[in-house]
């Protein structure tokens, strides 16, 4: 989303979760990050008034920061640190549009969406279950689209043919240590495994084949290079794989919200564009014959990557951009709101028009603030979008998609986590699938 804002001439900002993945990953893409102390509403009683209290606190700071960068429109996907964003927005009377990444409406979206100008969803199944949503699919960096296999194998060093595995920033530890057992001898393949960062210190090899690495920033031209990818089920880390138009094996995380991962995997199988694989039946042996079943096979292979390529929808976050902007547009001579609060000053018109050289350099510098945040399919954060000023942010990652798997309270679940009894997994080495974070807006 990012990304065709910025094309658009829009500057981007992010609210964010202190605690989130986006505290890392949106800085180093050069964008200006609004952190907040949030949590998820998990746990017991002091936990839920502690939450409470957080996010009430949330909503006055959010809308501080949006009286002072006046944004056009605000965006956001999902995560704790959206609704409180969402919520001040529209005490504010500035647009506000949802999108809504998995196939499972989670509680915060579900809350979040009575307050939204209009909702956006993935999946047509979640579309049913959100009043008025419109279907536009997964927006997806152009970067999985372009990268070519040759470009990918020769940046990377790889050597053909390649198997791509990756579960999450937290790590899917299940797929992390059976992925170790089953590639640790030689094979007649290239075997790239993105550990996560908790999982990664526990994990070797003796495979000279056998590439573990902690995360990538780079995660497109992992996809890109492969010639199977095996993978959790987040939205954000499906569309990536189906952008690139790669034969996968997906592993739905077993304790995501309403089983959102199986949903969302199951739109891509039952159309026989990918390969499913339950979590309960994961082993090194599975993986390995999962894995060698697809290069094996060369036609199995290219139908699969044919029809998840189909499944691809490189428009979405085009879509949504224009939409948003145009909200700004039509709000433009708009005079400050009762709140004292101006969505967007005249000279947008100006920036967006070309007609002022001055206001042109400053959309050139905004453009120039950095590339978005990475995989992020999953799987998280509001945005708000303004011109020239515009405020806005960025959904994914890159996979940090999943992202995480978010639970209904929009907490990102991560696998083996003893956190109030609560789990997490992640979605990439990177990032966000896709699929919640603790962020945003």
């Amino acid at each position: 989303m990012a990304e065709s804002l910025r094309e658009r001439g829009a500057s981007v900002e992010f609210i964010g979760a202190e605690s989130g993945i986006e505290s890392t990953l949106v800085p180093r893409a050069g964008y200006k990050l609004h952190s907040l102390p949030l949590a998820g509403f998990a746990g017991g009683v002091d936990d839920r008034i502690r939450a409470a209290f957080l996010f009430m606190r949330a909503v006055i700071s959010c809308r501080r920061i949006l009286e002072n960068s006046r944004p056009n429109a605000v965006f956001g996907v999902g995560g704790y640190a959206s609704a409180p964003a969402v919520i001040a927005a529209n005490t504010l009377r500035i647009p506000t549009f949802l999108h809504e990444q998995n196939s499972v409406p989670g509680r915060v979206n579900r809350f979040a969406s009575r307050f939204t100008k209009e909702v956006f969803a993935t999946f047509p199944e979640a579309a049913e279950h959100l009043d008025g949503a419109k279907t536009v699919g997964m927006p997806t960096r152009r970067a999985f689209f372009k990268t070519s296999r040759d470009e990918a194998l020769s940046e990377l060093g790889l050597r053909p043919p390649v198997a791509f595995i990756f579960g999450g920033s937290g790590g899917a530890l299940k797929i992390n240590l059976a992925a170790m057992e089953a590639f640790r001898e030689e094979t007649a393949y290239t075997v790239v495994q993105i550990a996560g960062r908790r999982d990664f210190s526990r994990l070797s090899t003796d495979n000279p084949r056998h590439r573990i690495l902690e995360y990538a920033d780079d995660i497109w031209k992992y996809i890109a290079a492969s010639d199977v990818v095996v993978s959790r089920a987040g939205a954000g880390s499906l569309f990536d794989v189906a952008a690139a138009g790669k034969a996968a094996v997906f592993i739905p995380y077993p304790h995501a919200t309403g089983d959102h991962q199986l949903h969302n995997a199951r739109y891509f199988t039952e159309k026989d564009a990918a390969i499913l694989l339950p979590d309960s039946e994961v082993t090194p042996e599975s993986i390995k014959t999962s894995i060698e079943n697809l290069l094996e096979d060369e036609t199995r292979r290219s139908g699969l990557a044919e029809r998840i390529r189909e499944l691809a929808t490189p428009n979405a976050a085009d879509e949504i951009a224009d939409k948003l902007l145009a909200a700004g547009e039509n709000d433009e001579k708009r005079d400050e709101d009762g709140n004292g609060t101006q969505r967007v000053s005249s000279e947008n018109q100006e920036a967006r028009a070309g007609a002022s050289k001055n206001e042109s350099s400053k959309n050139e510098g905004a453009r120039n603030e950095g590339a978005k945040a990475g995989h992020s399919k999953d799987d998280a954060n509001r945005e708000g979008v303004k011109d020239k000023g515009s405020k806005s942010e960025a959904a994914r990652d890159e996979h940090a998609e999943d992202e995480g798997v978010r639970r209904d309270d929009g907490h990102v679940e991560d696998e083996g986590s003893n956190s109030k009894g609560s789990r997490r997994d992640d979605e990439y080495g990177m990032r966000r699938d896709d699929e919640h974070k603790g962020g945003g807006s």
